[in-house]
């Protein structure tokens, strides 16, 4: 998931007390704070692609926001 130009990035799941990211690094280009809604972790776990292909748990590389707060430290779970 990457927001172009002055797009938001947002990213919802409706209910979780944990979510897994598998793969992904959440990398923003333009900059901007991925916004969040109730979630309380985000892990980056392994994973595959469609095709089956392995991808390695990443580290996170945006920071989050909820309601103008930063909830990056809160909110991620990066690999060790």
């Amino acid at each position: 998931m990457s927001a172009a130009e002055a797009a938001t990035p947002v990213f919802t799941v409706r209910i979780s007390h944990a979510t897994e990211i598998k793969g992904g690094d959440f990398v923003q280009t333009n900059g901007k704070w991925v916004q969040v809604g109730s979630m309380t972790v985000i892990h980056f776990e392994a994973g595959t692609k469609s095709d089956g292909t392995f991808q390695p748990a990443q580290s996170n590389h945006a920071r989050f926001e909820w309601d103008g707060t930063d909830t990056t430290e809160r909110t991620i779970v990066s690999p060790q």
